[in-house]
C-alpha cells in the first residue's frame, strides 16, 4: 500500500514487470523495450501509470494504422551498464524495433559498489533485508568526470554490438551541466537520439512531480503521464513512427 492508495506488483514468467509476451512479433505490430531502472518500473505506481505503458496507450490511441507494443523491462536499481547486459543477454530476443532507455544521474554509478542488500535472519524460516547505500561512493562516481565517460561509453558500446535500430535516450535532469554534455555527446557518436525531460521538471513545482518531496523523488501519475506525453512527442522525429503513420 502507498498511503490510502494499493499499488498491485505483479512480474510476469520471463521476470519483468509487464503481461506475459512472446519472443514472436504479431503482424504489422512495431515493439518497443523500455529499459533503465526504477524510473521505468515504476516505483509505488500502478503498471498502467507506468511512462512506459501511457506510451503504449498514446501510440495506440493516436496512430491507427499499426498496433504498437512497448514493453516495461524496467529494473529497479538498475545502472546503465546493467541495461546493456540485460539487453544484449536477454531482451533483445524480442525482436524489438526501438530500444527507449531512461537516464538519471545515479545510472553511471555501478549498483554493487554502491548498494547493498543487508540481511538477517530472524527465524530459521525467514529472513528481513533492508538496502544500504554508499551516498559518498554515489557522489564520488557521479561527479568524476573519467569514470561517467568510460562508463556510459562501455555500455552505449555494447548496445550497438547487439543492436542496429533506433535508440531513445529518456533523459531525466541530472546534477550538473557537465555531466550532460558528457553523455550527449556519447549519445551522439553512437546515433543514440536524446528526448530530454527538462521542460516538465521547469515547468512544475517539484511537488507535483515526485511520490514524496522529503523522502522519495521517484515521479507520481502524474509526472509519469507528463513524461509520455513528451517521449511521443519524441518519436515525432523517429522515422520508423513516421513510416508506420504513412502506411
Amino acid at each position: 500500500p502507498r498511503g490510502n492508495k494499493t499499488i498491485y506488483i505483479d512480474i510476469n514468467s520471463q521476470g519483468f514487470r509487464d503481461r506475459e509476451f512472446s519472443l514472436n512479433k504479431p503482424p504489422n505490430t512495431i515493439r518497443i523495450l523500455a529499459l533503465g531502472d526504477s524510473w521505468t518500473y515504476g516505483w509505488y505506481v500502478n503498471l498502467n501509470d507506468t511512462w512506459p505503458k501511457r506510451l503504449e496507450k498514446l501510440l495506440n490511441e493516436r496512430i491507427n494504422k499499426t498496433k504498437f507494443e512497448v514493453f516495461n523491462l524496467g529494473i529497479p536499481g538498475y545502472d546503465i551498464w546493467n541495461v546493456a547486459n540485460l539487453f544484449t543477454k536477454k531482451a533483445y530476443r524480442y525482436n524489438p524495433d526501438m530500444l527507449m532507455i531512461s537516464f538519471i544521474d545515479n545510472d553511471v554509478a555501478p549498483e554493487p559498489s554502491v548498494c547493498f542488500r543487508d540481511c538477517v535472519n530472524v527465524s530459521s524460516t525467514k529472513s528481513e533485508c533492508k538496502v544500504i547505500c554508499h551516498l559518498d561512493i554515489l557522489y564520488e562516481f557521479t561527479h568524476n568526470k573519467t569514470h561517467i565517460t568510460e562508463f556510459v561509453n562501455k555500455s552505449f558500446g555494447l548496445l550497438r554490438s547487439k543492436y542496429g535500430g533506433e535508440i531513445y535516450l529518456i533523459l531525466f535532469p541530472l546534477s550538473s551541466n557537465y555531466y550532460e554534455e558528457i553523455v550527449e555527446n556519447l549519445a551522439k557518436n553512437y546515433d543514440i537520439k536524446i528526448c530530454k525531460m527538462h521542460e516538465i521538471y521547469n515547468k512544475w513545482p517539484i511537488e507535483d512531480l515526485v511520490l514524496d518531496k522529503e523522502y522519495d523523488y521517484h515521479p507520481n501519475e502524474f509526472a509519469y503521464s507528463l513524461i509520455a506525453e513528451k517521449v511521443f512527442q519524441c518519436l515525432n522525429e523517429s522515422e520508423l513512427i513516421f513510416l508506420s503513420n504513412e502506411r
